[in-house]
């Protein structure tokens, strides 16, 4: 189909529209990041391949399933016990705190809800309505609870777009959050924090055309964000997750003991939030790297679907597969519109750790309403690099992303 289009590949047909336009910019920005990361994927397998070795004396390489027996163990020793955690975070409390906290706080919104009169699918189902100057922008249902047969990620899924002359945009948040208590694990918060940035993203604005407005490729309408400026709000949202400001609003005093959530325990999960992110980083971008090189070939026929993948993942993230096993088979972000398209979540996220340097870890209102303002709001009326530079100032960087993970910067 790209060749009767006039492309080269899928790929190249693909990115047209992004702001990473073709297959060589995306490569180069991937390429880019393992330079940079090499170090630290290096130290981390090292680190992970020590404690093996003192179960396993002799052990002369990691397994792939070892990254995540041996980094909780890491953890642990840093005093990030998850469970722990859950107690501080009832859904029943956390949830219409956190949406107010972004909605109101953060973005200027007003929000009501949990509604009482709501009609919706399921009795675990919250309505929320967000208004902007005493006119409703839209509703949002939030799904958060697990239950047999549901969907089993987290995704928000337009229900309605919001039509010129017709009505305000409806989303919805699917989510399989909370133990049998409706207790929150810490990376259930975050999880919640990066969908309510999708969930700002798609009420924010005036009513457009459907083309122009948010909406990602399993909608069943045209248009759209661009794909790797599609994560950027969300990816700036859920940094708020390890603010102490933020987690002072959100989290609860212990369910027992009823003592608030402790600074030490603050700081440290500000401050292992990219604890072994060395090796996280390679094997996302070895999938990355796939992804590209699967959808830029000209024929089918030119691969060996399940070697290639082998040969990508050994070299990136220096991990061979298990045999028998072919992880690319299993993976369902190719099929649903990730297509030539999942470095972006990393595009994405390099934007928004540049965002998030204007907020200086606290709800800053006026960062938070010129955000809303100059990317939110325009949906897709404008390209991701003239949003990100008209909230900037300047072009977007890499090097807070670098910063961040401890990668030193060149000057």
């Amino acid at each position: 189909i790209a060749g009767l289009l006039g492309f080269a590949s899928h790929a190249e047909g693909t990115l047209k529209g992004n702001m990473a336009s073709s297959p060589d910019e995306v490569n180069a920005f991937l390429d880019r990041v393992v330079t940079r990361l090499k170090p630290k994927r290096d130290e981390d397998y090292a680190s992970l391949l020590a404690l093996k070795r003192s179960e396993t004396p002799g052990a002369d390489a990691l397994d792939p399933w070892d990254t995540a027996y041996f980094g909780r163990q890491i953890r642990e020793s840093k005093g990030i016990d998850e469970e722990a955690l859950k107690p501080h975070f009832p859904a029943s409390e956390v949830v219409p705190a956190t949406i107010k906290a972004l909605g109101e706080d953060l973005f200027g919104f007003t929000v009501r809800g949990p509604l009482d009169d709501a009609q919706l699918w399921h009795d675990d189902c919250e309505l929320y309505e967000v208004a902007k100057d005493d006119i409703i922008v839209g509703h949002v249902a939030l799904d958060l609870k697990s239950r047999d047969g549901k969907f089993g990620h987290q995704m928000v899924v337009p229900l309605r777009p919001a039509l010129v002359n017709g009505a305000p945009n409806c989303c919805a948040v699917l989510g399989n959050m909370g133990d049998a208590n409706g207790r929150l694990r810490f990376r259930e918060v975050e999880t919640l924090l990066h969908e309510l940035g999708h969930v700002f993203h798609a009420l924010a604005g005036a009513p457009k055309p459907s083309i122009l407005g948010w909406a990602w490729p399993m909608v069943p309408w045209p248009g759209g964000v661009e794909m790797d400026m599609l994560e950027v709000p969300s990816m700036l949202t859920q940094q708020f997750v390890y603010a102490p400001a933020v987690l002072a609003k959100i989290a609860r005093p212990h369910a027992e003991t009823g003592a608030s959530l402790p600074s030490k325990t603050i700081e440290a999960l500000a401050e292992n939030r990219h604890l072994l992110a060395g090796l996280g980083n390679a094997r996302y971008i070895a999938m990355c790297r796939y992804d590209m090189a699967m959808h830029s070939l000209a024929s089918a026929a030119d691969v060996d679907a399940c070697g290639l993948w082998q040969e990508i993942y050994r070299e990136t993230a220096g991990f061979t597969e298990a045999p028998g096993t072919h992880f690319a088979s299993t993976w369902y972000h190719m099929c649903i519109g990730y297509d030539a398209g999942y470095y972006s979540y990393l595009w994405s996220e390099v934007n928004a750790v540049d965002a998030y340097k204007q907020f200086g870890d606290e709800l800053d209102a006026a960062a938070g309403r010129r955000f809303r303002e100059c990317v939110l709001e325009p949906g897709a009326a404008a390209g991701g690099a003239a949003m990100m530079e008209a909230f900037l100032g300047r072009p977007f960087r890499e090097d807070a992303y670098f910063e961040r993970l401890g990668v030193p910067v060149s000057s």
